[in-house]
């Protein structure tokens, strides 16, 4: 193998990382989109009332969890 080769053979490997890492921050992001579109879904087919008691007691959760 020459030199010129393995650096042919470098660029093509890079390119591909790239490509890959591109890759998967766009699925990351559609999963999660996809995610929430179905927690959205779910609250928004609940009774007015259980809607707010359930955000209600999901916050608190969630300050419990960061705080």
């Amino acid at each position: 193998m020459t030199l010129a080769t393995l650096r042919d053979q470098r660029a093509l490997i890079h390119e591909n990382m790239a490509w890959r890492r591109h890759y998967l921050q766009s699925m990351r992001a559609a999963q999660t989109r996809v995610e929430r579109d179905a927690i959205v879904s779910k609250i928004d087919h609940l009774a007015p009332g259980l809607r707010a008691l359930y955000l209600k007691q999901r916050l608190a959760k969630l300050k419990l969890r960061l705080g």
